[in-house]
This record gives structure tokens, sequence and C-alpha cells, in this order.
């Protein structure tokens, strides 16, 4: 958990919630144990929390709405692919850029 802490808390800021069956370091949600089901519990624990945070945050759950594309950007003309006839000259190798 160390790491966790380290990283995503101090590193980037992120708030981090536990679903637990006991306390943990980070702010914990207190679940039953559930025995032979615990990991039925867990998940619908965690289901039921981002339930509510949509709810609270205004979210649609019946109307979802595509997610807009984050990151990098892949450009046609740049990619590397795989060649499948292996090359005659070994300098070349198996990749080809295009």
């Amino acid at each position: 958990m160390g790491k966790f802490n380290e990283c995503l808390v101090k590193g980037v800021g992120m708030n981090i919630i536990a679903v637990s069956t006991k306390k943990t370091i980070f702010p914990t949600i207190i679940i039953p144990d559930g025995g032979q089901y615990a990991e039925y519990v867990q998940l619908a624990a965690g289901w039921n929390i981002l339930v509510e945070t949509g709810i609270s945050l205004g979210i649609d759950l019946d109307k979802p709405t595509r997610a807009r594309k984050v990151g990098m950007n892949i450009y046609r003309n740049s990619f590397i692919t795989s060649s499948p006839l292996p090359s005659s000259n070994k300098r070349e190798g198996g990749l080809k850029q295009y």
C-alpha cells in the first residue's frame, strides 16, 4: 500500500477510497465479509459507489455518452508493422516503417 500512497496520493494528488472488510491506510468503506460470496459483495459495493458518484455528478446512467478520445494520436503514415515475409537482408530486420 505504501507505493500506492506514494505514487497516486502524493505524486498525482489522487483521492483513494478503499472498500474492504477491515480498515486500511486509506479512507475505508467497511463491508461485511460475505464468506463464499465475498467477491460478489465487493463487486456490488464498488458498483454502488460508482452509481452514487454518477448520480451525484448529474450523469444520466440510462443514457451513456461516448467517451472523448484522450491520449496520443496515431498518425496514419508513421506506424511500424511487422513484415509477413522474412527479410533477405539482416540489416532490414522483420520490421518496416510506413
